[in-house]
């Protein structure tokens, strides 16, 4: 299972400004095994609109944010945020995707749809790197 959130300000369109900063995530779960993507819930983004958020550097509103907001999230996908802040994110094991300004959010949505399909599809027929083959021992005194 994939967690995936979108960053937007109305639930239409994905946010055109810091997906930080977005007033609120659309949260999805792709299940790869069954090729479906299922909406899970629309979270508000709490940090973005604390007072506390205005005092902190911008790791450690990223963290804030991160532990608070997105703690269960594998993948953000928004339209632009900075270097700093796409480090934090990948070194937490979150992947940041971005979208050009002014997309839909059904857009992505559709896009994420085919996605997880197709990665069931490439499951489902055994897809995916092979095997390594492992050699046996060598018996002691022995060479390759």
């Amino acid at each position: 299972m994939i967690r995936i959130a979108i960053a937007t300000d109305d639930g239409n369109m994905v946010s055109n400004r810091m997906f930080t900063t977005a007033k609120m995530f659309k949260i999805y779960d792709m299940d790869e095994e069954n090729g479906t993507l299922t909406y899970v819930e629309d979270r508000q983004n709490a940090v973005a609109s604390s007072r506390e958020a205005s005092e902190l550097s911008e790791e450690e509103y990223c963290k804030l944010l991160h532990e608070k907001i997105l703690n269960d999230v594998n993948v953000i996908i928004g339209t632009v945020c900075t270097r700093l802040t796409y480090y934090y994110f990948l070194s937490n094991n979150v992947q940041v995707l971005f979208v050009e300004r002014d997309t839909p959010v059904t857009l992505v949505e559709e896009y994420l749809r085919k996605v997880a399909e197709e990665i069931s599809k490439e499951l489902k027929v055994g897809g995916g790197p092979e095997e390594p083959e492992i050699e046996e021992d060598l018996e002691e005194g022995e060479e390759y």
